[in-house]
């Protein structure tokens, strides 16, 4: 039961793994997947927010006092509840707006669902920061916000977004 909290983290971030290995051929296919996606994980969440173990999860020990661990409290509660729930309005937007990007620019459906499979992603690693229960994990999951994010910087790749991916990994 405990281990339920990790299942809003895992599940997008391997659907947004799946939809960049199997990139999808129509914009409906990927569109209902993604929505699919992010209510069974904003219920998830939710359900999670009204019945969290009040312990926390070790997922790994690496020493005594240094290990992953996530735990859900109150503001942790609050916040993935808010990430959840917004990031499908977010993703309906996105849908029009790299709709007219593609046509505007002149890019195929693999652009666009790299950039979705990317975006996905990052909303499990939002939510894993959420429910970290310790300096470490928090860190951990900036550090790899940081690096699935860096194709969202530079997705128009021209030669401006790839100055400010090098940018973004100096800042890193």
């Amino acid at each position: 039961m405990e281990y339920l909290i990790l299942v809003p983290v895992l599940l997008t971030i391997v659907a947004g793994a799946l939809m960049y290995a199997f990139r999808f051929q129509t914009r409906k296919f990927r569109e209902a997947f993604l929505l699919v996606i992010l209510v069974i994980n904003c219920a998830l969440v939710w359900w999670i927010a009204f019945n969290a173990p009040g312990e926390p999860l070790i997922i790994a020990r690496f020493a005594d006092n240094l290990h992953l661990t996530f735990f859900v409290d109150g503001p942790a509660k609050i916040f993935s509840c808010l990430v959840a729930t917004l990031w499908i309005p977010a993703t309906m937007y996105a849908f029009d707006y790299m709709e007219h990007e593609k046509h505007h620019l002149g890019r195929d459906e693999k652009w666009v669902n790299a950039f979705f499979a990317f975006y996905t992603m990052t909303c499990g690693i939002t939510i894993g920061l959420a429910y970290a229960g310790n300096p470490l994990t928090m860190y951990v999951f900036f550090e790899a916000l940081s690096l699935v994010t860096l194709p969202l910087v530079i997705h128009l790749q021209n030669n401006r977004s790839v100055r400010a991916g090098r940018k973004y990994l100096r800042y890193m």
